[in-house]
């Protein structure tokens, strides 16, 4: 709650957090994200398949206060293109398992057919779990919209990544 109220006003650059579907069953939880300028809301797609109406629900409230929504790890798990069709989200984080391997045949594939697709629908995607130039180069070839891994910061607590952004 602190995060949320205290320091992400102050900060002016895109934020994402992972929500556990566990914090959608409480409306308070839900209340205390006022606004969300610069803020994305992660939920994973094992999460989203357990409750799909009250996710969507969910997410059309959380978007009318200028959140943007992502389907994290997607194409894992509980892939579905139902997700795609149903659901009202801003961007698709392509999991990592294919970014690892992008450069064998089938992964380099799948991660260019959710790109394709993604872009047809105004989806934008987030490459997750990069850790080279060659994964970088493939992937802006490719037209991904963002890129995200170790190759630019391992995951930090909060307090770590204020000085981080102090840093750059």
């Amino acid at each position: 709650k602190k995060l949320i109220e205290v320091y992400l006003p102050k900060i002016n650059i895109p934020i994402s957090l992972n929500v556990s579907a566990i914090s959608f069953k409480d409306e308070e939880h839900i209340n205390m994200l006022k606004e969300g300028k610069n803020l994305t809301i992660e939920l994973t797609e094992r999460e989203i398949a357990k409750n799909k109406a009250k996710v969507n629900q969910i997410f059309n409230k959380l978007r009318k206060s200028g959140f943007k929504i992502a389907v994290d790890d997607f194409g894992s798990g509980y892939a579905s293109f139902a997700y795609i069709k149903w659901l009202n989200f801003d961007v698709l984080k392509i999991d990592m398992e294919y970014i690892k391997n992008i450069t064998s045949p089938k992964d380099f594939a799948i991660v260019k057919t959710i790109i394709t697709l993604a872009k047809q629908l105004n989806i934008k995607t987030i490459a997750e779990g990069v850790e080279n130039e060659k994964q970088i180069k493939i992937l802006k070839n490719l037209g991904c919209d963002a890129i995200q891994g170790f190759y630019f910061a391992k995951p930090m607590p909060f307090e770590e990544f204020i000085e981080f952004l102090k840093g750059r």
